[in-house]
């Protein structure tokens, strides 16, 4: 029979290793980089964002003898217990501190939803759901125990070195106080599942050992190769992270307090040659069709292009190339569907919904700005 304290040890190696991590310690100690805690909290976020969905997991295969213990805590994690807000918000509301915009949430939101339809298309390790249950019961204890001892560490760093409020720092300041308790109650729970399916000893530890053959804990938030050197500029600009043709400007921290800027300003990836023959002080010869980023750098905004195109000759395209362009409001695009596509960017900037119908003006009107390839 497996013992409680094989699951503490468990537990305690996981979050001891986790703690000892120096990039978890860089974060604590308000030292660690600005571009490396955006990408640390985007991906603790999207973690985060499928709590309910995992725990509703549980308790679907939850034995009689844990059932309460692990349907109280999805109930919390909702934010039915004393009207509280479910644990989702919470993490938008940490989001929010950390200066992340409503379009932000959106992509965010979209990248959990990806990682939940991944993860539920994989194929399963195990042979039974008897075996896999048991798994994502030992990482979901596991997290638990960790942010147990991490989170009233993260609340106190996000105010003081990184000027968060308290009200954005919610989650954490929650997860401290009770996941003590879950943890706890994770444990006995953990012993209650490995008691009612019958598992052995020996088979208890095997896959024990294959869910913590690396940390569980360090591996969500620092996937491998998710480690690359910061990268630097020129005349201190450390990054340009271009999303589908919007540029978010990230700026210093002032007295500890992260801001960003963002630009809607059109763009092409055309435009990064002209910006780095700008920085390097080298004339633009007139012939480019790139245009410089500088102005936009420099300024924090304002316009730059009316519209943006591209187009790619391919025989694996609807009549044999690609073709988008796009201005401030609407995107038109062919070639991957029999006929053409118009997005409403305000209105749809997840671009799920074609209106090419209801809009042919919009689309008469574009068709005419589309590249030859």
């Amino acid at each position: 029979m497996t013992s409680g304290d094989t699951v503490r040890g468990l537990m305690e190696r996981t979050t001891a290793e986790a703690l000892a991590d120096p990039r978890l310690r860089s974060l604590l100690d308000g030292a660690m980089t600005r571009d490396d805690m955006q990408a640390f909290f985007r991906r603790f976020i999207v973690t985060h964002l499928n709590s309910v969905q995992i725990l509703a997991f549980l308790t679907s295969i939850a034995p009689p003898q844990v059932m309460a213990a692990i349907t109280e805590n999805l109930l919390e994690e909702m934010g039915f217990e004393e009207s509280e807000k479910s644990h989702p918000e919470l993490v938008e509301d940490l989001a929010r501190g950390l200066g992340y915009s409503e379009q932000d949430l959106i992509r965010i939101h979209a990248e959990a939803d990806e990682a939940r339809r991944a993860f539920i298309s994989s194929p399963v390790p195990y042979p039974t759901m008897r075996e896999f249950g048991l798994a994502v019961l030992l990482e979901n204890v596991a997290f638990e125990y960790f942010l147990s001892r991490f989170s009233d560490g993260m609340a106190q760093a996000l105010t003081t070195h990184y000027g968060l409020t308290t009200d954005a720092v919610m989650w954490f300041t929650l997860h401290g106080e009770v996941d003590i308790r879950h943890a706890e109650e994770g444990q006995e729970a953990i012993l209650g599942y490995a008691s009612h399916y019958r598992f052995a000893p020996e088979e208890f530890e095997q896959i024990a050992r294959r869910t913590f053959a690396e940390n569980v804990v360090l591996n969500r938030y620092f996937p491998p190769g998710s480690d690359a050197a910061p990268r630097q500029g020129a005349r201190g600009i450390r990054a340009i992270d271009i999303l589908p043709l919007r540029i978010p400007f990230r700026q210093a921290f002032t007295h500890s307090t992260m801001s960003r800027v963002e630009s809607d300003a059109i763009v092409s990836l055309m435009d990064l040659a002209a910006t780095f023959l700008d920085f390097g002080d080298i004339g633009v010869p007139p012939e480019m069709e790139s245009r410089s980023l500088r102005p936009l750098l420099d300024s924090g905004g304002g316009q730059h292009r009316e519209y943006a195109r591209s187009a790619l000759r391919t025989p694996q395209a609807h009549a044999g190339r690609f073709r988008m362009v796009q201005d401030h409001r609407y995107k038109l695009v062919e070639g991957f569907f029999d006929g053409r596509t118009l997005y409403d960017r305000e209105a749809d900037p997840l671009e799920s919904v074609n209106i090419a119908s209801d809009k042919p003006v919009e689309v008469e009107r574009l068709a005419k700005l589309f590249p030859d390839a």
